[in-house]
Order: structure tokens, then C-alpha cells, then sequence
């Protein structure tokens, strides 16, 4: 049956995401000062998707980053990096509601990409000094010098050992690091730019901003299970069944664990808290475990970020067996 808005629905178009020549039913438009949008849903699929005039700009979805297999055990050396959630993804996935209709999804969906990027930004630094200390305090070690400061530094000038501190950079995986460091911020700072464009922003007030904050955890969820969880059915079987000392070693644990740690701005889920410093901080969070059901493949509800305190009373023991469970 066509919807009330007949006169708008479609039949002569295919859905561009099953292909069916089934009719896709008009949902709504909207206007801004330079664009007209119309939203469509399939009748078939659900695919929702957006016609707008002109043309949107292409959004930069991906970028291409090698990893290493989910089952890998992790060094103090190891970094990860995330690809954005891409507006189609989000935009097939929105929660069947009548409260969250696509033009409110699109702007939750545009606020919610500018905070990922500045959290993103934030984790990835860090993990490029901590990468940069751990790196020095081995080659000083080595070399006799002063603890991590622009001091010590100086003193790798000082003593000539330029060559010595750019080969090591380079056999810890520093270099490597630094450029695809450099690489992830260009790509998020173009992903933005063309996310900003898909609708005007600007024209959210502070109000609505509020609004749209409330539906923020369900892009986190939709972001943690389609982006981060990367491992495939054989792998999750083989990661289930490691002895989970060593499972909490593995690329695809500490995959998770950074995520949640990117997501939450280095937050405890129960009391708020969030230490300070590199000591203090990134390395005091813990992973615990809601559900182990998916072991292996985890679900964003099946996992929680929790500082060390509270970590401790969720298992009511005086000392974690480690820094997750």
C-alpha cells in the first residue's frame, strides 16, 4: 500500500541498495539556504538514503589500515587506529522509531562525527608520546641518559648519538607509528569536512544540541560493533577458547579496550572519574566484562570501561587480577 505522501513515492527508480524495482516511499524533506533533501526509505530493504539537490559531496569513509590478526599478542609498543563510522552505515542501521525520524538521525549523526573526531584526536596523540616514552626509555637505558624531557634530548645531540636514536625510532616501529599518525589525521580532518557538508549544521541550536546528545550512545554502539570488532568466525572460535591470561594480551582485546578508552574520553563508566596523566590515566582504565557470551567478538553492550576503584568493587576483591576482566 502507498503511503499518505503518494504523490512523492517512487517506482521508476531501483533501491540502490537491494536493486529491487520495488517503490521507495517518501519520508520527509527539508530545506536549507543552497539545498533541498528528500528522504526515501525502500519498501523492501528499509534502505533509508537521501536525495539532495544539488548533489551531496562524497563522504571519505574509510581509510585503509593494515592490522595484524585479531589472535597477535600486543607489546607496550603496540598503537590502533579506528576508521570513522560511515554515514550509509549509520544511516541503514537507524533505530526503528518514529521519534528519530532521518533528518534527526542525519544531524545526531553530524554531531556526533565532530566530537568522535576531537576525542580521536586526543587518544591518538597519546598514544603516540606514551609510544614515544616507552621507545626513549629504552634507548636511555642503553645510553646512559637522562629520564624522558627535553633534556634528555639535548643530550642525544650532545653525545652524537643521532644516527643511533633514528635506528632505533625505526626497529621500534616509531617511524611507522608517526606517519600513520600523520596519515589518520588527514583522513579524519577530510571525513569531517565532508560530513559537515551533508547537512547545515549551523542551524542546531543549543537546545537541540542536547537533544542529539541523547542519541549519541546508539552511534557508539553501531561504531563498536561495525568497526572495531574485525575478527571472523574462525578467529572468534580460536580467541574463545585461549586461556584468558593470554586472551587479555591479544590485538583484538586491546583493540577493544582502546576503543572503549577513544569513546568514553578516558572516563570511568560508574563514577566519572578519569586520572590524570600517563601513568595515571590511560594505563589505570580497566575493560570489564558485562557478558561473556560473545567472548571473542564482543557487543558494545557486553563490555565497560571502569577505573581501577570501581573495577575492584565490580569484582569485590582487594586487587584486580589484572588491568581488565
Amino acid at each position: 500500500m502507498r503511503s499518505d505522501n503518494w504523490l512523492y513515492d517512487r517506482d521508476d527508480v531501483p533501491c540502490p541498495n537491494c536493486g529491487n524495482a520495488c517503490y521507495l516511499k517518501h519520508m520527509g524533506q527539508s530545506f536549507g539556504d543552497n539545498y533541498s533533501e528528500k528522504f526515501w526509505k525502500c519498501a523492501c530493504c528499509g534502505w533509508y538514503y537521501i536525495e539532495r539537490n544539488p548533489p551531496s559531496p562524497q563522504v571519505t569513509n574509510e581509510l585503509i589500515l593494515s592490522s595484524p590478526s585479531p589472535l597477535e599478542t600486543t607489546t607496550p609498543e603496540s598503537y590502533f587506529f579506528f576508521n570513522a563510522l560511515p554515514y550509509e552505515t549509520a544511516l541503514a542501521l537507524k533505530p526503528q522509531s518514529n521519534e528519530i525520524d532521518v533528518l534527526l538521525w542525519t544531524k545526531t549523526y553530524i554531531r556526533w562525527s565532530n566530537v568522535f573526531d576531537d576525542y580521536a584526536k586526543r587518544f591518538y596523540l597519546y598514544q603516540r608520546v606514551a609510544h614515544l616514552e616507552t621507545t626513549f626509555e629504552k634507548f636511555r637505558q642503553i645510553h646512559d641518559l637522562d629520564e624522558f624531557s627535553q633534556e634528555a634530548f639535548w643530550q642525544i645531540e650532545q653525545k652524537g648519538l643521532n644516527k643511533e636514536w633514528q635506528a632505533f625510532r625505526h626497529e621500534r616501529g616509531l617511524e611507522e607509528h608517526d606517519q600513520t599518525y600523520r596519515r589518520v589525521l588527514k583522513f579524519l580532518e577530510s571525513h569531517l569536512k565532508d560530513v559537515n557538508q551533508l547537512a547545515d549544521a549551523n542551524t542546531t541550536s543549543f537546545n537541540e544540541y542536547k537533544e542529539l546528545e541523547r542519541l549519541f550512545p546508539l552511534l557508539d554502539e553501531i561504531w563498536f560493533n561495525e568497526i572495531v570488532v574485525i575478527c571472523d568466525n574462525q578467529e572468534q572460535l580460536m580467541l574463545k577458547y585461549l586461556p584468558y591470561s593470554q586472551y587479555l594480551r591479544t590485538f583484538h582485546w586491546r583493540r577493544i579496550r582502546s576503543a572503549l578508552i577513544l569513546l568514553n574520553e578516558e572516563r570511568c563508566s560508574y563514577c566519572g572519574c578519569k586520572p590524570h596523566g600517563l601513568e595515571g590515566g590511560y594505563r589505570d582504565m580497566h575493560v570489564h566484562h558485562m557478558s561473556y557470551s560473545n567472548r571473542g567478538r564482543e557487543r558494545y553492550r557486553d563490555v565497560i570501561l571502569l577505573c581501577r576503584s570501581c573495577h575492584k568493587e565490580q569484582h569485590n576483591m582487594t586487587e584486580p587480577s589484572g588491568d581488565d576482566d
